[in-house]
């Protein structure tokens, strides 16, 4: 089943750091899309929960360096 998460990324300054997280992000198996924009400091992430979690996307955004606010639960 896909889902989708935004999560607020701290440190994420420029487009080579916004190109970074996709990177990390879509070598995650499970991953189908994902969308780093620098700007506001968001990146959107669509997902198979049953292949990977929010935790594992967390985990790889703050292993490439930056901070992650959660997103606040629906």
């Amino acid at each position: 089943m896909a889902d989708e998460r935004v999560f607020t990324v701290h440190g994420m300054s420029c487009t080579g750091c916004a190109d970074r997280i996709e990177g990390v992000l879509q070598r995650l198996e499970g991953v189908t899309r994902v969308n780093a924009d620098h700007r506001s400091g968001v990146v959107r992430v669509r997902f198979n929960e049953q292949q990977v979690s929010e935790n594992d996307l967390v985990e790889r955004i703050e292993s490439a360096g930056y901070q992650v606010t959660r997103p606040t639960p629906r």
